[in-house]
């Protein structure tokens, strides 16, 4: 009784644990502009445009050239690059994934603001900071509504591909709140991922 206990118990752990992995919604971008004598350039506006959405966000770069763009929804932006004395630089048709940060580093050059200089991802590829899903080690469970447009079903089928003993489940009907808007179902899920454990657990 006491080791069933002791179990269910473990198993609980590992499924948060878990959860807490699955639960990441967004990627990001971080990176350094500098000028084209590879001095960092502060106070540069990086805006950040959804091609999908159409969703603008815009971040500030600090005394050393750096900026991050944290809780982006997965998907393809474009970034523009503005600051007065030097000329506009444009990254086009930039990928934001699920639970990575990409480093995007950028040279802007002296010149007009209303000059534009575009970047190709030929030219300057991002860099892969965060590619830790097949490190992850305990039980791990991804819930998925069919109508998540925050988390996309299909991204996540993917992204469970990627995590050793994953499992995937979508729940019909739901959105980006499954635990809320099918309580019962959501329930049934996280029972039957928590029954698994115990049993590979015993």
């Amino acid at each position: 009784m006491y080791a069933r206990i002791s179990a269910y118990l473990v198993a609980c752990a590992l499924v948060f644990t878990g959860l807490a992995s699955a639960q990441e919604r967004f990627g990001a971008l971080t990176g350094r502009v500098s000028d084209q004598q590879g001095q960092a350039i502060p106070g540069v506006t990086v805006v950040t445009t959804n091609i999908q959405t159409g969703e603008v966000r815009t971040f500030v770069t600090d005394a050393n050239g750096q900026f991050t763009a944290p809780d982006l929804v997965p998907g393809r932006y474009n970034v523009r690059f503005e600051l007065t004395g030097f000329s506009k630089v444009e990254r086009a048709d930039i990928s934001v994934v699920l639970g990575r940060t990409f480093a995007l580093d950028t040279q802007m050059r002296v010149g007009e603001l209303t000059e534009t200089v575009q970047v190709t991802a030929e030219a300057s590829p991002l860099v892969d900071q965060r590619s830790t899903l097949k490190d992850i080690s305990v039980p791990t469970l991804l819930l998925s509504g069919s109508k998540d447009n925050n988390a996309p079903a299909p991204m996540m089928a993917k992204t469970a591909t990627y995590i050793p003993s994953a499992q995937y489940v979508e729940l019909a009907g739901v959105g980006h709140l499954a635990n809320l808007e099918r309580p019962d179902a959501f329930d049934e899920a996280l029972g039957k991922f928590v029954d698994s454990v115990v049993a590979n657990h015993r």
